[in-house]
């Protein structure tokens, strides 16, 4: 699952969500914070990477069809 904050995956035995990895300028004390349950962190973090240009393409082009439906577009 990616968040705002970060990427979580299911636990293979628990299926509890875990994060796996935190997002540039986020800590996992906010993600903590900010999460309304008690969130478990996997050993060890990555950094997610960086979006391409690519992906940063299509989520603006997600964005504006998006608001132009909501718009009425």
């Amino acid at each position: 699952m990616i968040t705002d904050l970060c990427v979580m995956r299911p636990d293979l035995e628990t299926k509890e969500l875990v994060v796996v990895s935190l997002h540039p300028s986020v800590s996992q004390d906010y993600t903590t914070e900010t999460t309304g349950w008690k969130i478990r962190f996997a050993e060890a973090i990555e950094a997610t990477p960086e979006p391409s240009d690519k992906e940063l393409d299509v989520l603006r082009g997600l964005k504006a069809r998006t608001e132009r439906h909501h718009a009425g577009e």
